[in-house]
């Protein structure tokens, strides 16, 4: 988008606009932007100019329906063959592989068509199918819950092993649905990270609305090498991004709600 409504100081900004402004007040607005469509009006967030040369923009995803700024997914995604087999097939049980892919980047596009990626899943022939049982990493499983709402109500199966089985439509948590009853349970959180920053002790914190709202936690000892997993180099590449956490929802003593990372195998990042 090349505009978003500030509802801190009631002004509809343009991006060169927005961009321009001293850092602290981005900081401070950007956790207040809103789709300008009178229609929409849902949160968005600003995400400034990368390294590899792409301008600043607004973005919301998703946009209230009829929205006449909604933009459709990029043709990066869901157009993995992996993330279409997903969207595609009949999914009876699915499996989370978390070990594939661990001493690479799970970001980048186009390694889902990687020669040796696991793909399971297809039925061929006129024989009676078994159930359809499938091997499927993180990030096209993030994918595929930012771009199917019939995934994401799906009362299929999934199943981290060693920890928990359950209806797609339950192990999965959008951040903006996380709530005390999620607290202290196992869930794949996911949804977007608005802006990101560094605490004191040296964590590394996946901010995904106002200050007091949902942040994911990476501690400082995971930093480093979460850095070389994602491949990014500035922390606010992040910015604008979709991640999928696995992990227990936390309350601080102040209320605010976290997830840590406790293992980088838990985590998937995709930029959309």
């Amino acid at each position: 988008m090349d505009t978003a409504y500030c509802k801190l100081d009631g002004v509809t900004y343009y991006i060169a606009s927005f961009a321009s402004l001293p850092q602290r007040e981005i900081q401070e607005k950007r956790r207040h932007l809103l789709c300008p469509d009178p229609k929409c009006g849902w949160q968005a967030y600003f995400k400034r100019a990368a390294s590899s040369g792409q301008g600043a923009c607004f973005g919301a995803r998703p946009h209230a329906p009829n929205c006449s700024l909604a933009a459709p997914i990029s043709e990066s995604g869901p157009g993995s063959n992996e993330t279409k087999d997903i969207l595609r097939n009949p999914m009876d049980h699915i499996v989370i592989d978390t070990a594939f892919g661990a001493h690479g980047s799970l970001h980048i596009d186009g390694e889902d068509e990687a020669p040796g990626a696991p793909r399971g899943g297809r039925f061929t022939g006129d024989g009676p199918r078994g159930p359809a049982k499938m091997n499927r990493r993180l990030r096209p499983l993030l994918k595929s819950l930012i771009s199917s709402e019939q995934f994401r109500r799906s009362s299929s199966v999934i199943e981290l092993p060693q920890y928990l089985s359950l209806p797609v439509n339950q192990f999965f948590v959008h951040f903006d649905d996380a709530g005390p009853e999620h607290e202290n349970r196992f869930h794949g959180f996911w949804g977007l990270v608005f802006d990101t920053g560094m605490s004191y002790s040296g964590a590394f914190w996946l901010n995904t609305g106002e200050y007091d709202e949902l942040s994911v936690m990476i501690p400082a000892h995971l930093y480093d090498d979460f850095k070389k997993r994602f491949g990014f180099q500035l922390d606010y590449e992040l910015e604008g991004m979709h991640v999928l956490v696995l992990g227990r929802l936390r309350a601080a003593q102040s209320g605010k709600q976290y997830i840590e990372l406790e293992d980088l195998s838990m985590c998937a990042l995709c930029d959309d």
